[in-house]
């Protein structure tokens, strides 16, 4: 149930409008946040939109969905209901010009439900340096980045460090990495097992490189990986190579492999080789993705195979994720940190 394009001024009376239809139903209105989204009118655009409405899913919320259109001079609205089950919510979209995109605030500002969080999901390039970003994190409690859309990682690591200054910073391909983290956190949980991880002397990181018109930067996830790798465990870069990294004696390399069945970026396997000849390898199952085999050998014994499981790269879930998490992450900042001090990247 959506309306024509209307002016910014009639949003109250359209939304109430609507609402009048769904009078003598069981329908009831909710929403636990804000949530403001804006994108570049491109390609990524229904993307976008796709993740917003898996959002609403699982959290009833007030969302405004804000397009920018590099040509024309328009400011125009449009409003609808999204319903889930028996949960309505208010889906308020504004397609503004580029000339006209400093009226966003002062547009958005009367629709925000008050007493509510708002979260922001900013799909543009902060390296593009966008004074309503900054006017914007002033009202917000969280926003989230998407690294996909930038050619320039360490600057865009430099931006994100700027803005984690005024309010609480996620990235969607960082929330992307959770379940490695937690698996190699609960593989070298003890201080034996750490040591031996001191040790390494080479680590593959496979990643997939198949594009889709959404995604075109998959060596992302596989950066942020070994980057989390080296500032957790205060390794020192010593030289880097196209997409070979090297720590004094332990050298990363990242490999780049196909796979259509799998999210592009997606992190297919990691291998680690230890100067005492221990083997850690950790692969995705062919027939099961999500499902990873973790195999640890020396030269004398391999242990018994285990399973750890992944929840499902389902379209939307970094997002839903990175919108219940508390505050910035220590370790996200960290990675930040070190990416701003990289080149050609």
């Amino acid at each position: 149930m959506e309306t024509p394009l209307m002016q910014v001024s009639e949003i109250p009376a359209a939304l109430a409008k609507l609402w009048d239809t769904l009078e003598g139903t069981n329908k009831m209105r909710a929403s636990l946040f804000n949530l403001l989204v804006t994108t570049p009118k491109d390609k990524r655009a229904d993307y976008i939109r796709t993740i917003t409405l898996k959002v609403l899913e699982r959290f009833p919320s007030r969302v405004i969905f804000t397009t920018i259109d590099k040509n024309g001079s328009v400011l125009n609205a449009a409003v609808s209901l999204i319903s889930n089950a028996n949960i309505v919510c208010d889906f308020i979209e504004l397609q503004v010009s580029k000339q006209a995109q400093s009226k966003i605030p002062f547009v958005i500002l009367p629709h925000l439900l008050p007493d509510l969080p708002l979260y922001i999901l900013w799909a543009e390039d902060p390296v593009q340096d966008n004074p309503i970003s900054h006017q914007l994190e002033k009202w917000a409690d969280r926003i989230i980045f998407d690294s996909e859309v930038t050619d320039n990682l360490p600057a865009f690591a430099k931006t994100l460090l700027e803005h984690a200054k005024d309010c609480e910073i996620a990235d969607l391909n960082w929330g992307r990495l959770e379940s490695w983290r937690d698996l190699l956190s609960s593989t070298f949980y003890s201080q034996d097992r750490l040591e031996t991880l001191k040790k390494a002397q080479k680590i593959t990181i496979t990643y997939n490189a198949y594009e889709t018109p959404f995604f075109c930067h998959t060596k992302i996830q596989a950066l942020y990986l070994q980057s989390w790798l080296a500032t957790q465990l205060d390794w020192k870069l010593s030289k880097t190579s196209n997409d070979l990294f090297q720590y004094g004696s332990l050298t990363i390399e990242l490999k780049a492999a196909k796979n259509q069945d799998l999210p592009p970026g997606t992190v297919i396997s990691l291998d680690i080789f230890t100067s005492t000849d221990i083997h850690f390898a950790f692969s995705r199952d062919p027939k099961h993705p999500y499902q990873i085999r973790t195999i640890i050998c020396d030269l004398e014994k391999c242990e018994i195979p285990t399973l750890f499981i992944f929840s499902k790269a389902k379209s939307g879930l970094s997002l839903v994720n990175e919108i219940t998490h508390n505050g910035t992450s220590p370790h996200f900042l960290k990675v930040l940190e070190y990416l701003s001090k990289q080149e050609n990247q």
